[in-house]
């Protein structure tokens, strides 16, 4: 019998087929030998339907009380994947990428969307999720199966850990255990930035065996360097806030539990009226927000169970149009820009714009930080250039300000074969959409037909469907009839809202879920109806990634500007 091993690869699940003694047959959590329906990567084969046929690894320990852990469960009926063809989804999934730097592929399917929300996104995605699934049996994956390793209330134990008293989260604190270790840079040449600055995650460099591993709560979170920049704002975040409140007096552990709750729920504005409010449907966001606030998160929860599960259908498919939205190159800082086209050359090496393959470089995680122990001077982010400070007096947003690619059935080609997988694993095993297709087939979720039937919506016609650069293709195995539920989505937010927010299933299934989940954390700002920002935000109800870079700089006494440090 094959056993697939599940690896973390971004907020996803990748599966490599490895070979595995049988297990006993006295466990109750192995079917009979013959009835596991099989899957594979090769051509040809078919994705086929089974029941409860895999195992689920229950040697991997979960940190969270038992009685806050969730699990993954299905908002929606179980889709039908027999006869989906395997090799239809890895032809659909590798012809989704192009280079989204070619000029030809270029302003057009720009966004309106500030880049820095791609990965805020993905910051949102692992605060929510982080599968610890380990072994299932080769075929169809039960959406119970699928052990869930955190709370996914968006309470930011992504960043908190256990907290500073837990051995386990213990070492990503200072001493005072009030306060988040901040990483310095290691100065470099070019650019002239020969000077330390504290703009990199904390890392374990007295540790000879792996000095560059950052000390975070959330590993994944240094898989590139955009995303990595951003966990290191909300690091920075929450030690601003502790400065402010002690200014109050606060002292001790009072003090970071205040600081702590203060950061949550201010998290919890920005998913909700900075990125929400960017990327889902008005009409759709507006009926949802009403209709949880009234009456709870209904999709969330079963009659068998207590307490909300996670959907798959969120986690699977309808939040990983994020993948759309990255761009194959940045605008990074002045070090690291396009140059300009009749730019004088005076014998020194020009810089270009940052490439994605970079952003995976220059981490602990998929790269080697260019050879540093920490990351380059030269690599520290110019919030500037990914995020809106139009409305912020005294900070201008740079003219070659990066926005995010359009919500769109094309994928960048630097997620054709993204880092992290051994050297003989093939191209169909490491690109983004071939996974995602995959994985959405593995968990027979819906097709994205019957999605929006459940959700009493008319499907969107098989023409349109079919409709641009995979015709061929979607025509060949009939995915223009049955649409694979991540592929639709993106697909109607093209058709409906010309890929600049989600259409009508897509938001639908984004909103109940964050919604939801973010009225059962333990500090809801929605279980309190007078709960307002008070960090100094522009506006009296709203408060934004730039509100929170702008507190930053307001509140850190190492006198390095934490929105655009390289100038």
């Amino acid at each position: 019998m094959s056993v697939r091993q599940l690896f973390i690869v971004g907020e996803g699940m990748v599966s490599l087929t490895l070979n595995k003694k049988e297990p006993s047959a006295t466990s109750s959590r192995v079917p009979p030998q013959g009835t596991a329906p099989t899957r594979s990567s090769k051509g040809g084969q078919r994705v086929s339907a089974g029941g409860s046929n895999g195992v689920a690894s229950e040697s991997a320990e979960n940190p969270l009380n038992s009685a806050r852990a969730f699990r993954y469960g299905r908002m929606l009926p179980r889709g039908n994947s027999n006869g989906v063809n395997n090799q239809g989804l890895i032809d659909l999934g590798l012809e989704m990428h192009k280079d989204t730097a070619d000029p030809n592929n270029g302003p057009a399917a720009d966004s309106n969307l500030p880049a820095g929300y791609t990965y805020l996104g993905q910051f949102i995605t692992h605060d929510i999720t982080f599968d610890r699934t380990v072994n299932i049996a080769d075929g169809e994956l039960d959406a119970k199966q699928i052990r869930q390793g955190r709370t996914p209330s968006l309470e930011l134990d992504s960043l908190y850990g256990l907290g500073p008293l837990s051995a386990s989260s213990r070492h990503i604190y200072e001493n005072d255990c009030l306060h988040f270790k901040i990483g310095k840079t290691t100065p470099t040449l070019v650019g002239n930035l020969q000077v330390e600055y504290p703009n990199d995650l904390p890392r374990d460099i007295s540790n000879p065996a792996n000095p560059r591993k950052a000390l975070i709560a959330e590993p994944r979170n240094d898989r590139n360097l955009a995303l990595a920049q951003t966990h290191l704002a909300f690091l920075k975040f929450h030690n601003a806030v502790v400065n402010y409140l002690a200014e109050d007096g606060l002292l001790g552990r009072e003090l970071f539990e205040a600081a702590r709750k203060k950061v949550i729920q201010h998290y919890q504005c920005i998913v909700l009226e900075d990125y929400l409010s960017k990327i889902l449907d008005d009409s759709v966001l507006t009926s949802v927000r009403k209709d949880v606030l009234a009456n709870g998160a209904k999709r969330l929860t079963n009659s068998k169970e207590s307490g909300l599960f996670l959907p798959v259908e969120f986690s699977f498919a309808a939040f990983r149009f994020g993948h759309s939205l990255v761009r194959d190159k940045y605008e990074w800082n002045r070090v690291f820009e396009t140059p300009a086209p009749n730019a004088p050359n005076n014998g020194v090496h020009r810089m270009d714009g940052a490439r994605l393959h970079q952003l995976f470089t220059l981490t602990g995680a998929n790269g080697n930080l260019g050879g540093a122990k920490t990351l380059p001077t030269n690599w520290a982010i110019d919030w500037t250039r990914f995020y809106d400070f139009s409305e912020f007096k005294g900070i201008t947003n740079n003219p070659k300000s990066n926005r995010a690619r359009k919500i769109s059935t094309t994928l960048s080609i630097g997620l054709k074969g993204i880092p992290g997988f051994p050297a003989d694993i093939p191209i169909e095993s490491r690109s983004v959409a071939v996974l995602d297709l995959q994985m959405g087939a593995m968990l027979s979720l819906p097709t994205g037909q019957e999605a929006a039937r459940k959700f009493k919506l008319d499907p969107i016609e098989e023409k349109l469907i079919a409709e641009g650069p995979h015709q061929k293709i979607l025509e060949e195995y009939g995915f223009h009839q049955k649409t694979p539920l991540w592929y639709y989505i993106m697909k109607e937010a093209e058709i409906e809202n010309s890929g600049e927010r989600l259409g009508q299933v897509g938001s639908r299934i984004v909103a109940e879920t964050i919604y939801g989940l973010i009225k059962s954390s333990e500090y809801s700002i929605l279980k309190d109806p007078t709960w307002k920002p008070d960090l100094w935000q522009i506006k009296r109800d709203e408060f934004g990634m730039a509100d929170l870079l702008i507190f930053i700089q307001k509140h850190s006494y190492d006198g390095i500007d934490p929105i655009n440090p390289v100038g």
